[in-house]
């Protein structure tokens, strides 16, 4: 009897291993994506909060320059137009003459009164509004949090007038499906 010799002639991959291929190089992609997002909130938090610094040491420098600097009876400090003016805000946080967030949303300086101004930042995320609420901020006028509705427009209504505590921001900032924050935080002039 003759034996039959089979000889495996079989070139490439079957489609099953092609198929388990993909699959873990999917699965590898969808991590590589989802840090790379935290990555980059992260980033723009640290940004939000410089940029807020920026501003803060850009009013002080002008309203300690002259003694009393752009100090009135009704105003107290520089508009956000006006400050993206003067050269003291990097340029990367202005836009078409505005200050503007990492986000892309504007940023508004109530200085309509003598002692104190507000910077409002609009559509701020929830993890953004997290480690923006967890800094040290001295010298605190008022911290405030509220929800603007993006497909509605929303309300601006002030924000409060107490010190808001880190666990007290963390609730307030819980902002989850179409809707993002506002921050509004007032200094006093130092």
């Amino acid at each position: 009897m003759e034996k039959i010799k089979i000889i495996n002639t079989r070139k490439g991959l079957s489609l099953l291993e092609v198929l388990f291929v993909l699959g873990l190089l999917a699965i590898l992609l969808g991590m590589i994506f989802m840090i790379q997002s935290h990555v980059s909130a992260r980033i723009k938090s640290n940004d939000l909060i410089q940029e807020v610094m920026a501003i803060r040491n850009a009013q002080d420098t002008l309203l300690g320059s002259t003694g009393s600097g752009f100090a009135s009876d009704q105003h107290f400090g520089l508009s956000s137009t006006d400050l993206a003016k003067t050269g003291l805000i990097p340029e990367e946080y202005i836009h078409n003459g505005d200050l503007v967030t990492p986000f892309g949303s504007s940023i508004t300086i109530d200085n309509s009164s003598p002692s104190h101004y507000i910077i409002w930042l609009w559509s701020v995320p929830y993890e953004s509004c997290i480690a923006f609420a967890q800094q040290n901020w001295d010298n605190l006028y008022q911290f405030g949090i509220g929800y603007e509705n993006l497909f509605s427009g929303g309300s601006n209504s002030s924000p409060s007038d107490k010190k808001w505590s880190p666990e007290d921001a963390e609730s307030a900032c819980n902002a989850k499906g179409n809707q993002s924050t506002w921050i509004a935080i007032g200094f006093w002039a130092r």
